[in-house]
């Protein structure tokens, strides 16, 4: 049923969104224009949670495999960032940025940004206005490590490791701060599952929670 209806509005949803991004050119400034930014950017979200689900189907499945290549990871890393940067204005979060070791790793690029943004995406969500979040990633001999720092409410240790379950967020049985369906953690978990590593929550000194994924590597 999930691939029959992913495979039914992801067409009609493009659509959409590409008359939407029309009429905003054909637009003047004023209320009528950000009425159409507003439903753009609802259809991006629907759209993103579409190719999501379908991204989490052929994992699961073996049907999405992982393709490395050399990435270069500052680029990788801007390129991720950029993309939740108004959000992170918004709320007037800082998101401060580091790559550590060597400049390229063998990855699948594609997925690893889009796992990197779901973490930020997250960190953003639960970080309260004028605080700060960090993404660093380290290139190690094996390796390399992404993790995302926020300064949310933190996990209870008797809670992290149900963090990347699929439909199982913990903070919804917690019924804590946080909340959700968990299929963004879920997705991250894969895809470090894909390149022979794991996903994990740990304390963040001062408050808060850091995102590890490891990526096993192979040489660039």
């Amino acid at each position: 049923m999930l691939s029959l209806m992913v495979h039914d509005l992801r067409s009609p949803l493009s659509g959409i969104i590409a008359h939407l991004s029309m009429l905003i050119e054909e637009l003047p400034e004023g209320e009528s224009r950000e009425d159409v930014r507003a439903a753009l950017r609802g259809a991006d979200a629907m759209q993103k949670s579409l190719e999501e689900a379908l991204q989490i189907r052929l994992l699961e499945e073996g049907q999405l495999p992982i393709t490395r290549s050399s990435v270069d990871l500052a680029r990788l890393l801007d390129e991720a960032v950029a993309t939740l940067t108004a959000v992170a204005r918004r709320k007037g979060i800082e998101v401060s940025t580091a790559v550590e070791g060597q400049a390229k790793a063998s990855l699948d690029g594609k997925l690893v940004r889009r796992a990197i943004e779901n973490l930020l995406g997250n960190a953003l969500k639960y970080t309260p206005g004028g605080k700060d979040v960090s993404v660093t990633v380290r290139h190690l001999s094996d390796a390399v490590e992404v993790d995302v720092a926020d300064r949310g409410p933190g996990i209870p240790a008797e809670l992290k490791a149900g963090m990347f379950e699929k439909f199982g967020s913990v903070e919804a049985k917690k019924g804590g701060a946080r909340k959700g369906f968990g299929l963004g953690l879920y997705l991250v978990k894969l895809v470090a599952e894909g390149h022979a590593g794991r996903a994990q929550v740990l304390d963040r000194d001062g408050g808060g929670a850091v995102f590890r994924v490891r990526l096993g590597i192979k040489a660039a």
